[in-house]
């Protein structure tokens, strides 16, 4: 968020409050001033890129310190109404905790705020439909450093900042006798921001400078809010519950990248579909054109098995009838025997190689064969060992 706002009540009941407006990146005071806080809300131009900060009155919320052995937030919060217990001025029920960090000495420190209070201006920040994004107390702002000091705020009453031992307001008509009190017989130095000619504040170790102007105390307000250094009420119970709306902003850019990569993906995933389907569209017309120029007339696959299944049924046939006369001639002849035989199913015809005794045993083959129907063809010879080998062809006549 680019702006700051700033609302000071220092009292529920107060009709006019202080508020001032700052850039966040520069810590600059935009704008300042003093008005109804309904008027404030209704001038503030927009809200939408504003974090806006309550900051009440060290009256309306003390801060105290505590030991609080805890494991987690919302134990360290249920616990401290106990450990607190003898110093609450009222039932725990009707008060509101909220912790800070713990400290160098094992010290948290614990705003005790009336639930009432709370309740008043969360409330009244809800009805107006305009996210607080803090309460917070105006003497744990003024908490910088470890050095006492005294401030006057601009309702003249006092903050008072004692490290370890006291953080809160004194009424101006009690802080000469009780602030001496509280800072005890401490050896720091103790620095009063105050108008001495009306109040005079005698402390042993004391350095007295001018009291701070209400913009001081605002950039005070704004550095130790922006720098998360002061304790924010809004714990617990009280705790801002994101929106939709902010739920939304969060996940906004994810979810429109989630949208344009899935719409990225079915628009590449169709674009793959469409020349898929026209790569197998050009395949399915080539398949056909190979298959009509292998078998002309034959316009499907089925037509295909069919001729494929009559050509090799043929072919089977053809073979057996061929090896049929070829071992019938041979045992007629007990001369002749079988060495070899290859088919050849494109021209149908039975190659063989024959041992036979004498070459007038092919003779004799050639006319059995011709006897059976089918006809021999003489091919080479030769002898080997006494015997003669030769090659002939039987096909049907």
């Amino acid at each position: 968020m680019s702006q700051h706002l700033i609302i000071y009540a220092d009292r529920v009941s107060n009709d006019t409050m202080s508020w001032a407006l700052f850039n966040t990146v520069t810590h600059h005071c935009i704008e300042q001033g003093e008005a109804p806080i309904d008027l404030i809300l209704e001038n503030s131009s927009s809200l939408e890129n504003t974090e806006l900060s309550l900051v009440l009155s060290g009256f309306e919320a003390p801060l105290h310190y505590a030991e609080i052995p805890a494991k987690t937030e919302a134990q360290a919060r249920a616990a401290a109404p106990y450990i607190l217990e003898d110093d609450l001025a009222s039932a725990p029920e009707a008060l509101h905790f909220a912790l800070g960090s713990e400290e160098a000495n094992n010290q948290r420190p614990v705003i005790i705020v009336v639930r009432d209070i709370m309740d008043h201006w969360v409330s009244y920040f809800q009805s107006h439909n305009i996210k607080l994004n803090g309460i917070y107390v105006d003497s744990n702002c003024m908490q910088a450093g470890s050095a006492p000091s005294i401030y006057e705020t601009p309702q003249n009453d006092f903050i008072l900042n004692i490290p370890g031992n006291f953080s809160g307001c004194i009424d101006s008509d009690m802080i000469e006798i009780v602030g001496p009190k509280i800072v005890g017989d401490t050896s720091d130095k103790v620095t009063v921001y105050a108008d001495q000619d009306r109040y005079k504040i005698s402390l042993n170790n004391q350095d007295t400078r001018p009291g701070l102007s209400v913009a001081e105390f605002f950039k005070a307000f704004n550095r130790a809010i922006l720098e998360d250094v002061s304790i924010n009420l809004l714990q617990g119970d009280f705790a801002n519950r994101q929106s939709l709306k902010e739920i939304w902003m969060i996940w906004k850019r994810p979810a429109i990248l989630a949208l344009s990569l899935t719409i990225a993906f079915v628009g590449y995933f169709a674009v793959e579909t469409w020349q898929l389907s026209r790569t197998i569209a050009q395949l399915d017309r080539d398949t056909r054109a190979a298959m009509e120029q292998t078998f002309p007339g034959v316009r499907t696959i089925n037509q295909v098995r069919a001729r494929v299944r009559t050509s090799q049924t043929n072919a089977t046939d053809r073979f057996i009838l061929l090896s049929e006369i070829l071992f019938n001639s041979v045992q007629e002849n007990d001369n002749v025997s079988v060495i070899s035989t290859r088919y050849d199913e494109n021209r149908g015809e039975l190659s063989v190689s024959l041992n036979t005794g004498a070459f007038n045993d092919v003779e004799l083959m050639k006319n059995a064969v011709e006897r059976k129907g089918a006809s021999l063809t003489e091919g080479a010879s030769r002898q080997v060992d006494g015997r003669i080998i030769a090659d002939i062809t039987i096909r049907e006549r």
